[in-house]
């Protein structure tokens, strides 16, 4: 398991270069063929904050895709119930 603390990162002018370098090697990861065979999670703490903007949300959306298709489990965490528009 590799964690990225991005907290400080989000609001930072330099955000979306951030998400763009961290999300190209997570997609490595997910789908190097000597890797194929462990199992991986992606999993995303507060990913709402990845997804600032449209660009961010597409790497985010696209990392997911790449993960599912090889068969990754996806994890998201998130501290509020409204981002679901739940009750």
């Amino acid at each position: 398991m590799v964690f990225f603390n991005l907290a400080a990162v989000v609001d930072h002018p330099c955000a979306a270069a951030v998400s763009l370098c961290l999300f190209a090697h997570v997609n490595r990861v997910m789908m190097d063929p000597a890797l194929l065979a462990r199992p991986k999670v992606l999993g995303l703490d507060e990913g709402w904050a990845l997804m600032r903007d449209r660009a961010s949300a597409e790497l985010v959306e696209k990392a997911v895709r790449l993960a599912q298709g090889v068969g990754r489990q996806i994890a998201t965490v998130e501290e509020t119930r409204k981002i679901f528009n739940l009750p």
